[in-house]
């Protein structure tokens, strides 16, 4: 388990923002640990076994949206949150964001594959982090539970063949599912398409063919690149 960390650690980025450059910046690990009382507050939120919670906007949106939907059960979790997108917006220069925060209990992202978009962050509150390789699969590596996870997509400036790293969901357990899977943040661009893979807009509807190959050019990349 990673060593607790407050919030002020996460401001000590945003006082010197990472400089990501590729393509040794692919994948960026910030070994940044949850205070106990986040890490208690994202479990009491995956017990309720909450529905894909997704919100686009500005800062200030997110902010609102965040609070609104987080904060009476579980304030410090939102703060965390957003604190996450604030850090999101200045390393990309972005002032328009998605934030998804859902529970996985599948591997539907089982496959080694690289991202189109340019950034995306991901912290897994509960559960297992993110698994990754450089050699295809041969090695496979675990990122630390509830580490920042920064992963370059096709859509990054500067991706090129020479970025090598590819990531997938980690495989669950019978226990894992049964208390409850994963608590997943996902920090992206705001124009990806579907929000999640099942359904359109997250009422239960059925994805088109075309919803379906957007969501797939976002979240697998084309055949070139996705492993």
């Amino acid at each position: 388990m990673i060593k607790s960390c407050p919030t002020r650690r996460i401001l000590a980025f945003r006082r010197q923002p990472l400089d990501i450059t590729l393509p040794v910046g692919d994948m960026t690990i910030l070994p940044l640990g949850l205070t106990p009382v986040v890490r208690s507050e994202a479990q009491l939120y995956l017990s309720q076994r909450p529905g894909l919670l997704v919100l686009r906007g500005d800062l200030a949106s997110l902010a609102a949206g965040i609070h609104a939907c987080l904060g009476a059960q579980t304030p410090a979790l939102a703060e965390d949150v957003l604190s996450l997108a604030r850090l999101y917006a200045d390393v990309t220069r972005r002032d328009v964001l998605r934030i998804r925060l859902e529970q996985v209990v599948t591997d539907s992202c089982r496959k080694f594959h690289v991202d189109h978009l340019a950034l995306r962050l991901l912290r897994s509150y509960v559960g297992p982090g993110v698994q990754w390789t450089r050699d295809g699969g041969e090695k496979v590596h675990d990122t630390p539970p509830e580490a920042l996870v920064i992963l370059a997509g096709t859509a990054h400036p500067e991706w090129s063949e020479l970025c090598t790293v590819r990531h997938r969901s980690p495989p669950l357990s019978a226990a894992q599912r049964r208390a409850g899977g994963r608590l997943l943040l996902t920090i992206d661009e705001t124009d990806l398409g579907p929000d999640d893979l099942g359904t359109a807009d997250g009422t239960g509807n059925p994805l088109s063919p075309e919803q379906r190959a957007l969501w797939d050019l976002a979240n697998w990349g084309d055949g070139r690149v996705r492993h």
